[in-house]
């Protein structure tokens, strides 16, 4: 520690006192020395201790023995020696402007600082400076309180300041002294723009007759209103509501000097409050004027509020039913199911819409539909169950009729289909019949024409017997009937039901699988089964049909499975609900209710597994039971003229392909036969220039019987076109858009009628 040495200086004393005089001021300054507060040190030119009041000696903890003689600097912490050195050594050589030290620290025994204010006065002997005289203070407590007070002042600036409620110091007359960020936000104003403002110029003036009262009930040293309501108006004209809380600090006559104001920007909660009232408002008028009837269960089942619509659909008046356990209204076969749902409903879940029946007031029974869902108090806990039911009563008397449209929808999606490969049977049958007939009156071998003619006909009978099963309406024939058989002859239809990008894959047992059931509405049952799989499929899929057996329930099993778009579990907990759909207004609704019915009509079950993006099955079980065609008419058939030319026929049916190729080469043509588009396409490639006639169906998989012209004729310039079509000619020529005049036959057609179509086309002469 660097120390200071203290500098010597001597004066020469122009003159001095009286040695009376002093004696009396040595006595004097002796009493002052010993009994001052104030530390008053005496040093000597180097600065070393000469004496010491008691003040010091306690200060430092220190005796005056250990005091004397030695250096001041040794007591001075050593962060403030080179300030007091520096002050001591300008004392003594004239050149310090002060005699105060601003603040030095002085260390006690226990190596405690003590802050102390001192000053400094040069002690001369005959003229020349002795000495130096220090008299000091300790302000350890002033600095204390000093620190104590910022402290207090800086926590009360924090809380002022820091919260997100306004805040407002005014005087007793309303002048802002002090605000914060939030308040000064809120009222849209910088905080150093505010001080000094009247309250009053901050106020909606409508709010001013009652800031005035509040005032002069201050003035009157009566209390405020815990909590007022002011609006205070922004810059830019926008009112804030506000809540304000008043604390008045009084002096100590009571009079108030200060005012201060929390406010708490309500505005916000004003608007929440108003939409609340207005969304309870419609809540209550959405209530009051449902249709369907709104019940609020308490846990035990009694009936806690329930809408109007009560009187409507059971002739009740509200409070005729409020209070009363919902029990009492329900058909006693139909009370376990509404009890059930009721318990799923407090277990917290959403339970399935169910059908059941109430009393209504004349003594009937109306079928409702509905379910409930659970409510939940501001806790979350379960305390109340919200039930809503329709009147379906008068719906589904109408169920038979909607049945009956389902089974008409499902005979137009086949009509198309069927139409088509009905008039391609008939047209084998016809085209064969008559080249029996022709090679019967040349006494020739006709068996094999006859085979074919038969088995054509046996197809089109099945295929009028389904259609058939479809568009009447029939109660229930139950019979035993084999499932494998049932489906195995719906199988041509079944994939005409689907599109051709879903493959359909049938799994049957070899041995019979005996059930009682109506045959008809079975296969109305697989149609409904298979339609609604085909339609999870829009993209395409596997599409499954198995039959087998589970010997120990004794069961036949039904199984359908798709690979679509699957269900969630809420919506396969719906799925056999009437008019429910998930096809919009493509959809009635009614398939799978259908379904559901038939299969529990015929006392068997039906289960529903699902799952999204992962296909949905349909299981049904069923109880097992227990354990020749028509001949063709003759028609006589006319030889009509033919030709030499070269003819490509195109067509994807072989039966039917087979008996047109018969026709023409009977009547000395050239054919070249194709099974696609594609293939004649390849066929007039290969052979440039040398067909005449391209003769082909319209309605073929993949490229039809139009594109197929349209690229043949590249190759083939020449070729006359000539359509053919089980479907009629505006069907075919609105599909297609072909132009008035299109060479064109409807099948089915005779030999005859072919062959005079044919040779009228060639006849005609090509237009290049």
């Amino acid at each position: 520690m660097r120390r200071r040495a203290l500098l010597r200086r001597r004066h020469r004393a122009p003159g001095g006192p009286s040695p009376e005089r002093a004696d009396l001021a040595a006595l004097a300054m002796q009493g002052i020395f010993g009994r001052a507060l104030d530390l008053i040190a005496l040093l000597d030119l180097e600065g070393r201790v000469v004496d010491v009041n008691p003040a010091v000696e306690q200060t430092l903890g220190r005796r005056r023995a250990a005091l004397v003689g030695e250096s001041w600097m040794r007591f001075v912490a050593p962060e403030a020696i080179d300030e007091t050195g520096a002050h001591l050594t300008a004392k003594l050589d004239g050149s310090a402007r002060t005699d105060r030290l601003q603040q030095t620290t002085l260390l006690g025994a226990d190596g405690t600082r003590v802050p102390i204010e001192a000053t400094s006065q040069v002690v001369s002997r005959d003229g020349n400076p002795a000495g130096l005289l220090v008299i000091g203070r300790d302000v350890s407590e002033r600095l204390a309180a000093r620190a104590a007070l910022e402290e207090s002042e800086r926590l009360f600036r924090s809380a002022f300041e820091g919260v997100a409620t306004g805040m407002t110091l005014t005087d007793a007359n309303g002048i802002l002294l002090r605000v914060n960020a939030a308040f000064a936000r809120m009222v849209g104003r910088p905080s150093s723009e505010l001080v000094g403002v009247s309250v009053s110029a901050l106020i909606h003036p409508d709010d001013l007759p009652q800031l005035a009262g509040e005032l002069d009930r201050l003035a009157a040293g009566l209390s405020l209103p815990r909590v007022v309501e002011k609006r205070f108006l922004r810059p830019d004209g926008e009112e804030r509501l506000g809540h304000v809380s008043i604390a008045i600090v009084r002096n100590d006559d009571g009079a108030p000097l200060y005012v201060v104001g929390q406010v708490e920007d309500v505005t916000e909660l004003r608007h929440i409050r108003a939409e609340l009232d207005e969304v309870q408002t419609l809540h209550r008028l959405v209530f009051e004027s449902s249709r369907d009837v709104l019940t609020v269960l308490n846990p035990d089942g009694t009936i806690r509020l329930v809408s109007p619509s009560v009187t409507d659909v059971l002739g009740y008046r509200p409070e005729d039913v409020i209070g009363h356990s919902f029990a009492e209204f329900v058909h006693p076969d139909d009370l376990k199911p509404v009890e059930v749902l009721v318990a799923a409903a407090l277990q917290g879940e959403t339970p399935p819409v169910i059908r059941s029946r109430y009393l209504a007031a004349d003594g009937s029974y109306r079928l409702w539909e509905g379910t409930a869902s659970p409510g939940h108090d501001g806790e979350g806990r379960l305390s109340y169950l919200i039930a809503n039911s329709r009147d379906v009563t008068v719906q589904t008397e109408l169920e038979d009729q909607l049945r009956h449209a389902q089974k008409l929808e499902a005979v137009g999606r086949l009509a198309g289909g069927v139409a088509h490969d009905f008039n391609n049977l008939l047209l084998v049958i016809r085209a064969y019949a008559e080249l029996a007939l022709a090679k019967n009156s040349e006494r020739a071998d006709c068996s094999h024409e006859l085979d074919e003619l038969l088995a054509a006909a046996g197809r089109a009978s099945g295929l009028t017997s389904q259609l058939l099963a479809f568009s009447r309406r029939q109660v229930m024939h139950v019979e035993v009937l084999d499932l494998t058989a049932v489906i195995a002859d719906m199988g041509d239809m079944l994939r005409r039901l689907t599109l051709e990008s879903i493959e359909l894959e049938i799994g049957l047992p070899p041995q019979p699988v005996l059930g009682r059931a109506d045959r008809t509405q079975v296969e109305q049952m697989i149609v409904n089964l298979v339609v609604n799989a085909s339609d999870a499929m829009p993209d395409g899929g596997l599409l499954t049909i198995a039959v087998d057996t589970d010997a120990a329930a004794h069961e036949a099993r039904l199984i359908v499975r798709d690979t679509g778009t699957g269900m969630d579990t809420a919506t396969a907990a719906q799925v056999f609900e009437p008019f429910f759909t998930t096809k919009g207004l493509d959809g009635t609704g009614l398939g799978l209710s259908m379904v559901h019915g038939i299969v529990t009509q015929s006392g068997g079950e039906i289960a529903v597994a699902s799952r999204p993006g992962a296909g949905t099955t349909f299981t049904i079980t069923l109880p097992l039971a227990t354990a020749d065609r028509p001949e063709a008419a003759r028609v006589p058939l006319e030889v009509a003229d033919g030709g030499s030319e070269t003819i490509l026929l195109v067509e994807d049916d072989p039966l039917v392909r087979g008996a047109v190729e018969r026709m023409l080469a009977s009547r000395g043509y050239r054919l070249l036969t194709a099974g696609s588009g594609e293939a004649a396409i390849e066929l007039a490639q290969a052979q440039p220039g040398s067909v005449d006639l391209v003769l082909t169906d319209l309605v073929m998989p993949g490229i039809n019987g139009r594109e197929a012209a349209e690229a043949v004729r590249i190759s083939q310039p020449r070729a006359k076109i000539l359509y053919m079509s089980g479907y009629t000619d505006d069907v075919v020529i609105r599909a297609n858009g072909f132009e008035q005049g299109v060479a064109f036959i409807q099948k089915p057609f005779g030999a005859e009628e072919l062959a005079l179509r044919i040779r009228e086309l060639l006849d005609e002469p090509v237009d290049l």
